[in-house]
């Protein structure tokens, strides 16, 4: 599957909500979101622009394995996506595999991204609505087709200029400066 998507920072949650609702967008998931991220010693997955992300979003888990494409406006990712039983399990299975869990650069410590999300499905898209711990709240938005994502953006109210063709990590190292 292909995923396209933009992040959209520093929203107005109650004002972004109110459009998402009178678009007829309904709300499917709200909860805690971790994750971890996992590479071989070598970071051959990040050589490869590839990422293997294993998280939990409520009581559901699922092991995702993304390969990055090349686009300047929007973030563009083959997905390749299953869920799985039992994320202790799993990370035990990737362990074994000779994959660790990986870490930052910066601090020397493990990724392990938390965030309380609240999702929408709106027409063709979704809108994911990200809190950090402290950070501003941000918006993804999700569809099908760069043209479709494009016409959303600006449904719900934001221009392409608003929109970064940021993963997390990208928005946790905008706030932190880095």
């Amino acid at each position: 599957m292909k995923e396209i998507e933009v992040k959209i920072l520093e929203v107005n949650v109650p004002s972004l909500v109110k459009k998402i609702e009178s678009l007829g967008g309904k709300k499917v998931f709200e909860g805690d979101i971790s994750a971890s991220y996992f590479d071989f010693p070598d970071k051959r997955l990040r050589a490869q622009q590839k990422v293997l992300r294993l998280r939990q979003r409520g009581k559901e888990v699922e092991l995702t394995c993304k390969r990055q494409t090349k686009n300047e406006t929007v973030k563009m990712m083959d997905e390749f996506e299953v869920r799985v039983t039992d994320f202790n399990q799993m990370k035990t299975i990737l362990n074994e595999l000779g994959l660790e869990e990986e870490e930052s650069r910066e601090d020397g410590q493990s990724i392990h991204l938390g965030k309380h999300r609240v999702s929408y499905e709106v027409g063709p898209i979704h809108v994911e609505l990200d809190t950090i711990p402290h950070f501003p709240t941000f918006a993804e938005i999700e569809a099908h087709s760069q043209e479709e994502l494009e016409e959303w953006v600006k449904k719900l109210g934001y221009q392409m200029s608003d929109a970064k063709p940021w993963g997390g990590r990208d928005v946790i190292n905008h706030y932190r400066g880095k």
